[in-house]
């Protein structure tokens, strides 16, 4: 079956992927001549997008999605379209101003959802329930500021890293081992499964992909060094995996 031709929206789900993309880069990715990339980028301009042309020595140019007046539309992965709607989903029985805005934005998934993704927005909504640190029966003194402990330090952490395509570098221990190791980490994903979080990458120590516990990390710092992170990794099925294979060894 031949691929599909590209699109100037082919264009856009790669410059929402990678900050900054050489324009050699887009030609050989979408396989294409030069007059067609700029083509494309005219188009795209034409519609409101802001993108960014640096020229560079050798006759080239790297193109950036800069923030504009309006949001450009999003080309969402699967893997990202099933956290976006769980979390919407999650917020409706929470008593907050965004509830009228959760609905509308629902309510425009949930218009176009694909089938195949239903089952999984609703485990990652009961998961999103589960761990909700809240009890009717406990006294609201006994809870603590869950914003300031490790694990929540070191979701905001990954959560950039991942959307800006950063490395960090972690301290992280090893149970089975009884060992702590630092480690440099390119992190494709960021995935929650059973009330436990997990980071998924490539580990640049162990020179392959890993799955790391963030509440064994015991520290996490975002580094200035950029990756390029590849175009369909599904973080949520290699986690499922990867504990599938722990348990069951």
């Amino acid at each position: 079956m031949p691929n599909p031709k590209p699109t100037p929206l082919t264009m856009l789900q790669l410059l929402e992927l990678y900050p900054h993309l050489r324009e050699t880069e887009l030609r050989e990715r979408m396989g294409v001549e030069r007059t067609v990339v700029r083509e494309y980028v005219a188009a795209l301009r034409g519609i409101g997008l802001v993108i960014e042309a640096e020229p560079l020595p050798g006759d080239e140019t790297v193109y950036t999605l800069k923030p504009g007046k309006q949001l450009p539309p999003l080309m969402l992965r699967d893997a990202e379209v099933v956290a976006i709607v769980a979390a919407l989903k999650f917020t409706q029985g929470l008593d907050t101003s965004a509830n009228e805005g959760a609905a509308n934005a629902l309510a425009k998934f949930e218009r176009f959802l694909p089938p195949r993704l239903v089952e999984r927005i609703e485990d990652a909504r009961q998961e999103l329930e589960n761990a909700s640190p809240y009890d009717e029966d406990e006294d609201e003194d006994d809870y603590y500021d869950s914003a300031s402990t490790p694990v929540n330090r070191h979701i905001a952490t990954f959560t950039r890293a991942v959307q800006e395509h950063r490395q960090v570098w972690i301290r992280y221990y090893s149970w089975g081992n009884d060992e702590q190791t630092k480690r440099t980490i390119d992190p494709y994903g960021l995935v929650q499964q059973k009330s436990k979080w997990y980071a998924v990458g490539y580990c640049h120590l162990r020179q392959d992909l890993r799955v790391f516990r963030l509440d064994n990390i015991l520290e996490a710092r975002l580094r200035i060094k950029m990756f390029e992170p590849p175009l369909s990794f599904d973080s949520v099925g290699f986690v499922a995996a990867s504990l599938e294979k722990v348990s069951g060894s």
